[in-house]
């Protein structure tokens, strides 16, 4: 790979406004240059147009492609085929990365083995609250600068048992090829989770820094922290979507699924209020069943988190002490 590669950022954008200066701004500021910025305006109704239209004016490595609303999976693969570059990256329209965030995932492509780049996540709040990731306390092999050289399995099981590495799109670097015959599902949520999945089966070699470059924002209203819907339930389809790819080319890895299994289902069920448990009761048995089924596994697989293991004992008490526990967590997690 040449010395300067040209790179291209995909963001989607809908409705952004209030965030999308500062995203645009993290983006101008990195310290590699050549790169171009993809903005796939999802329909927005806001003042985002005129946003991206004073940003496009202003640097010209920015362009704006136009669509109706199709939501943020279609977005992605606009920007996807728009791209020029031969690696490729993606934002959130109200993240924001830090300056050494292209700089840092284009240091392992110098070695051509490597399909893709993995930067760590910082969480804030619009209040300037930030969330340490707790299963990185103490781990001493992760300090900065630090670069684990991953087999897909190796990064698959990491993402299964979620210590270190997220399903989601963001805060990663990727060969384009790798999109030749993969794309982002629409019309679902938890969409970039199969996606990503899949991404990770189709390469040998995955690098994994050390380095915490990408700023994700926790806002009221965004999906990952809204009220139960029946659409919450697309995070179980995904699941049952790559059984067959676990399974089949990674047998070793069914105990890691059962772990995802059960923390999936746990998550869906505490964001259920008691309105949402008389109104998706269907919906909260099939998830109380996945964490029956799931749990004693769980609980005895030493690889699985400490929260899952104490989930799945707590489990058998009931939802009531489960969600007691759950809230109390949530409460100070922050603190």
């Amino acid at each position: 790979m040449e010395d300067d590669p040209l790179i291209s950022i995909v963001i989607p954008v809908f409705n952004a406004s209030r965030y999308l200066s500062f995203t645009l701004d993290s983006v101008l500021a990195q310290t590699y240059k050549k790169f171009e910025v993809i903005v796939v305006d999802d329909g927005s109704t806001d003042d985002s147009g005129k946003i991206e239209k004073q940003y496009e004016l202003k640097d010209k490595r920015i362009c704006i492609v136009q669509q109706e609303n199709h939501g943020p999976a279609s977005a992605r693969n606009t920007g996807i085929r728009y791209a020029n570059a031969g690696l490729i990256t993606f934002m959130d329209s109200d993240d924001v990365i830090g300056p050494q965030y292209i700089e840092h995932l284009l240091m392992p492509f110098h070695d051509n083995g490597i399909d893709i780049s993995i930067t760590d996540i910082m969480e804030f709040r619009d209040n300037g609250l930030i969330r340490v990731d707790l299963n990185r306390i103490g781990n001493k092999s992760r300090q900065k600068g630090f670069m684990d050289n991953l087999s897909g399995s190796e990064a698959l099981g990491k993402m299964l048992y979620q210590r270190d590495i997220d399903p989601s799109a963001c805060a990663k670097m990727y060969r384009i090829q790798l999109f030749d015959d993969v794309r982002f599902p629409d019309n679902q949520l938890y969409e970039d989770f199969v996606t990503t999945v899949q991404l990770f089966s189709k390469t040998s070699r995955i690098a994994h820094l050390s380095y915490t470059d990408y700023y994700y924002r926790i806002r009221n209203g965004s999906r990952q922290r809204s009220h139960y819907t029946h659409r919450n339930m697309d995070l179980i389809k995904a699941l049952y979507k790559i059984n067959d790819l676990v399974i089949n080319q990674y047998p070793n890895l069914l105990p890691a699924l059962k772990s995802k299994y059960l923390s999936a289902a746990f998550n869906l069920i505490m964001k259920m209020d008691n309105q949402d448990l008389k109104k998706y009761s269907c919906d909260q048995i099939i998830l109380w069943n996945i964490i029956k089924r799931n749990r004693k596994a769980v609980f005895f697989d030493s690889k699985a988190r400490p929260r899952a293991r104490l989930a799945a004992l707590f489990s058998v008490f009931g939802l009531r002490l489960v969600s007691i526990v759950y809230s109390w967590y949530e409460h100070y997690k922050y603190c």
